[in-house]
């Protein structure tokens, strides 16, 4: 019997042992890779989707926002209608001058809120510049050009005052008016002599503290002067010397209409009054009476101040009807907030359109918010 010696088992070799070993690790390691594209395709996916989501309701939620302001100045512009039938003066006394057209009111989702007020309660910084009669060798179509606005007469240019210090292209007596409310509010009447620069048509500076494009354009940020009316009181930041602190003082009692306005004293606040070229104790009896029995006409105003002072007051500056309305409020839906300023114009005749609209949103979860401006009609 043959005995065959047992086949030993074949060794291999370490080389090859190491080899595969480093195959199952790469096939480990792929295999762990994949998985975490997988989960992390999935997760950004999954992100993406929520923030579709979340984005689409914003977007739903601001549109249905606009749709609430929209009826707010529907709402606003029915009731400044109505008073115009109902009297042909604005004071505080009228419904639309309560505070609160609309208190905080629930919403689907939210609340909404606003209220109305007269912005020819305000100096309109666009008075500054003088704009004289179309010339014609017809004085009667002269006469009527001064009749239909009268702030733009020679004589409310000039008022009795021949200040040479006053520059030739502005409006004497509203310049003097804006310098008067600077020193009222403890900031330097300089800032007259840069919003004329601002607002007139050549690029020469006013005084030795005016301002034209040549020193905006030195600027990190740099642009032009707008040489021309303003569209928004926002503009007065661009100006050379208005900064935060300046512009919070003076919004209260300026505003930026479209045309030559005069001031409501049925309305205005005590420091335009005295901007104005009222006494203080004119003034103050001019607030005592129409708390109780607004004024009817103009003239009842000056009656307040002596005879001789009534000089320092133009006429045609001072009104006891407005026709330039701010509509102010907010708009809350879900986390969307939205802010906005509507300006409406009223005519004699009571009909009414809002001419400017300014919205801000603010979405969830950030600080930021959004400016759109809507116009309508000419501003």
């Amino acid at each position: 019997m043959l005995i065959r010696p047992r086949r030993l088992p074949r060794l291999s070799h370490p080389r090859q042992r190491s080899n595969r070993h480093r195959q199952r690790g790469i096939a480990l390691l792929t295999a762990i890779t994949i998985t975490t594209i997988a989960v992390t395709i999935a997760a950004v996916l999954l992100y993406r989707q929520q923030y579709s989501i979340q984005l689409t309701g914003n977007l739903a939620h601001r549109e249905q926002a606009y749709h609430y302001v929209d009826g707010m100045e529907q709402w606003a512009c029915l009731i400044l209608t109505r008073d115009r039938r109902e009297g042909a003066t604005d004071h505080r006394l009228e419904d639309w001058a309560q505070g609160k057209l609309l208190p905080p009111t629930p919403i689907e989702g939210g609340e909404m809120s606003g209220f109305l007020d007269d912005l020819q309660a305000r100096i309109n910084l666009n008075n500054l510049l003088a704009k004289p009669p179309t010339p014609n060798n017809n004085q009667q179509n002269n006469a009527n050009i001064n009749q239909q606005n009268p702030l733009n007469s020679p004589t409310a240019n000039n008022n009795g005052d021949n200040d040479e210090t006053i520059p030739k292209n502005a409006n004497k007596y509203w310049f003097k008016t804006l310098q008067h409310l600077l020193n009222e509010r403890e900031l330097s009447a300089a800032t007259s002599e840069v919003l004329l620069d601002w607002l007139d048509e050549d690029q020469q500076a006013t005084g030795s503290n005016g301002a034209e494009s040549d020193f905006y354009l030195t600027l990190e940020r740099s642009y032009f002067a707008a040489n021309s009316a303003m569209v928004t009181p926002t503009s007065l930041r661009l100006l050379k010397p208005v900064d935060e602190k300046i512009y919070d003082t003076l919004i209260p009692y300026i505003s930026v209409l479209p045309k030559t306005t005069p001031v409501n004293v049925n309305t205005a606040p005590k420091t335009v009054l005295l901007a104005l070229g009222f006494s203080n104790d004119a003034a103050q009896n001019i607030l005592d009476q129409r708390e109780d029995n607004p004024l009817e006409n103009p003239q009842e105003a000056l009656q307040f101040m002596p005879e001789n002072e009534r000089k320092n007051i133009a006429p045609e500056a001072i009104s006891v009807d407005s026709q330039y309305f701010l509509l102010r409020g907010y708009v809350q839906i879900a986390e969307i907030h939205v802010s906005f300023n509507s300006i409406i114009h009223r005519n004699p005749q009571g009909q009414t359109i809002v001419i400017q609209r300014e919205f801000a949103t603010i979405y969830p979860e950030s600080n930021e918010s959004t400016d759109n401006n809507d116009k309508l009609g000419n501003v």
